[in-house]
């Protein structure tokens, strides 16, 4: 049975959707221990937080990828792109305390799909998400409105951020002026739309504020790799 066949009406009309109980609290801490295993592993710097890109490639036993080919998640994306299902990236972030957010930005600015109907990302949070703790804002009906223009500019924190999420910016037509926060509870999903503008909240609580990004592209459509992001296709489903 697939809990997710009526998904899509909201994401269509807003560019956004929320999806309850996408990940359990165990799947959920799972992904967290197994992010901070590898920061011990892996960087000089173990209170170096910034993103973890790509962390569904890393080799051995992988519950990053296991989540990203779990059969409900699946589901609902296929319902959404209405073809075979291609994993595209990943992105774990841990934002700890007083980490900027990421600045207002369209996914399909940087991946440039062949068709913008055909690429969806679902953000998750792994820990309940308030309004001091870096919630995502998302912007009504965006998705609608093309690719904006983007600019640059210098940031002075940049401490375990995203050095493209954290400098570009999207420029926000004076008609967009309202933006939508969305508080979240732990393994709650948001479906977004390739062209929904959208950014995060600097966390101002005393805690990390965990989430996982996965992106999904439909079999066959063309994609910008991206000279620091390194995107490439890979299956999902075991045909």
């Amino acid at each position: 049975m697939n809990a997710f066949k009526n998904t899509g009406k909201a994401l269509k009309e807003e560019g956004f959707e929320i999806i309850q109980d996408v990940l359990t609290d165990e799947e959920c801490d799972i992904l967290i221990s197994d992010a901070h295993s590898l920061v011990e592993k892996n960087r000089d710097d173990i209170n170096n937080f910034s993103p973890i890109m790509h962390p569904h490639k890393i080799n051995g036993k992988n519950n990053f990828l296991k989540m990203m080919k779990k059969k409900t998640i699946i589901n609902l994306i296929q319902n959404i792109i209405k073809g075979r299902v291609m994993g595209l990236q990943s992105q774990f972030f841990f934002m700890p305390p007083n980490t900027p957010g990421f600045q207002p930005h369209q996914d399909d600015f940087y991946v440039k799909s062949q068709d913008p109907e055909g690429f969806v990302s679902l953000w998750i949070a792994l820990t309940k998400i308030k309004k001091m703790n870096g919630p995502l804002s998302l912007w009504p009906g965006s998705h609608t409105k093309g690719i904006f223009e983007v600019r640059r500019k210098e940031i002075k924190e940049k401490e375990n951020t995203d050095k493209n999420g954290s400098e570009l910016y999207s420029v926000i037509p004076k008609e967009l002026s309202d933006s939508q926060e969305l508080e979240m509870n732990k393994g709650t999903g948001v479906l977004l739309h390739s062209r929904v503008l959208h950014s995060s909240r600097k966390n101002l609580s005393k805690k990390f504020r965990y989430a996982i990004l996965y992106t999904f592209i439909k079999e066959g459509l063309r994609f910008n790799p991206g000279s620091y992001a390194k995107r490439e296709t890979i299956k999902l489903d075991s045909t």
